[in-house]
């Protein structure tokens, strides 16, 4: 079925003026804080943050609007934020007001949308899990659902690229709606892990989808993570910090999805023409628990060497020192990582410290010289090298594109 398609909105009204001679921007956020995942709250969150940089912003909270009327006086809104579904396009082409959207499964295609980038998460875990040594794959999404589908691009491209095969599932979002719908999905997600020749690694898209999957999994007789290693989408605590074995997942930074999304509305109330595409933000991070917390190659001295890099790499190591942990010399030890894992031991040092490197950068605000040193590069300039020829911009470029931004303080009201 052909998705509903909107018309674009004409520009919005101008801004009236506040106390002072100040003039107010009053912005609907049509996301509801109570819903019990964290990343409406971070939208909401990230939102904040920009309003708080921008005095002249005023914010409503209207997770259910049921009129958007144009502002005029004091009333009324000059642009939405929110979960687009039809009706909220609907009233915001109405009333001639900009809106963007913040929802990865929106069923309107047309909106000016920021979103977390489900692909680049989806490249991340296939080479997490291949640097685990796994070599067969399977892959969880949902049905006619766009974030899996960017997710599976991301994953399978990496697969395919390597020529590993990935077994699939996906799954109707309404699995848990009575008890009918959970036989079938639980009968069908037995049948499918029965099918499986472990060891392999698992991506699922939600974190909701991880727990079970490892319940599911364990009641069947296999480990994990030795047996099947899981990474899932979105870093709830209740799901993979509570559960037991914890689990692996990205933490997808919905605050800088909110405060893009304000950056972008706010250029719409100025009356620039909005991109046709997505702007997609990376995710924070991959934050690797215990359902991953595995090496998994058949060669003993890669399997030592990997650990040892694991644990060390951040200490300026080379790779004659690896060499000299594992009892083997650099080109045996060369030989053994290219015939297992398709790369140099070089190559797995100068990863791993990239991947503690863009952690640092997004988590805390330490000069670029010391994230330098913390990671194991031998000074600013190497480390600004390597950055560059690996992510396509500077390590400042990339905080600044990632890292969040301090909180300066803001108004909030609550339109429930």
């Amino acid at each position: 079925m052909e998705k509903p398609k909107i018309k674009p909105s004409p520009p919005a009204p101008p801004p009236c003026t506040g106390e002072g001679g100040r003039k107010i921007r009053r912005v609907a956020v049509a996301i509801d804080p109570c819903y019990p995942l964290r990343h409406h709250y971070e939208l909401v969150v990230g939102i904040q943050h920009y309003a708080r940089e921008h005095a002249d912003w005023d914010l409503t909270v209207e997770p259910f609007i049921r009129m958007l009327p144009k502002a005029e006086g004091k009333s009324g809104y000059h642009g939405v934020i929110g979960r687009a579904t039809t009706e909220l396009a609907q009233q915001a082409a109405r009333a001639g007001i900009p809106l963007v959207n913040v929802w990865t499964g929106s069923p309107v295609t047309t909106l000016p949308s920021v979103l977390p980038d489900a692909r680049t998460c989806g490249r991340t875990a296939a080479e997490h899990l291949l640097s685990r040594g796994f070599r067969r794959f399977a892959f969880q999404g949902f049905l006619r659902h766009a974030g899996t589908q960017l997710a599976w691009d991301g994953f399978n491209a990496v697969l395919r690229a390597k020529n590993c095969r990935c077994t699939t599932q996906r799954i109707s979002p309404q699995r848990d709606e009575n008890a009918k719908r959970w036989d079938r999905y639980s009968a069908r997600l037995g049948q499918w892990i029965g099918s499986w020749k472990p060891p392999i690694g698992v991506f699922v898209v939600q974190d909701t989808l991880g727990p079970y999957l490892a319940y599911t999994c364990q009641r069947a007789g296999l480990r994990i993570p030795e047996d099947v290693a899981v990474i899932s989408l979105g870093n709830e605590p209740a799901a993979c910090v509570l559960w037991e074995p914890t689990l692996s997942s990205f933490d997808l930074g919905y605050d800088r999805v909110g405060y893009e999304a304000a950056k972008l509305l706010d250029r719409l109330m100025d009356g620039e023409s909005a991109s046709k595409e997505p702007i997609f933000v990376p995710p924070k991070e991959l934050v690797v628990r215990r359902s991953t917390d595995v090496c998994l190659v058949s060669d003993p001295l890669v399997t030592a060497a990997l650990r040892f890099i694991a644990e060390q790499s951040h200490k300026g190591i080379r790779g004659e020192d690896v060499a000299l942990h594992v009892h083997a010399t650099e080109p045996s030890l060369r030989r053994h990582f290219l015939a297992v894992l398709g790369c140099t031991v070089t190559d797995e040092i100068a990863r791993l410290r990239l991947e503690r490197a863009k952690r640092l950068l997004v988590e805390n605000d330490k000069p670029i010289k010391e994230v330098a040193l913390d990671c194991g590069f031998t000074n600013a300039a190497h480390f600004r090298v390597g950055f560059l020829q690996a992510e396509g911009m500077s390590p400042g470029k990339y905080r600044r594109c990632h890292g969040g931004k301090k909180d300066p303080g803001a108004r909030l009201r609550s339109g429930r």
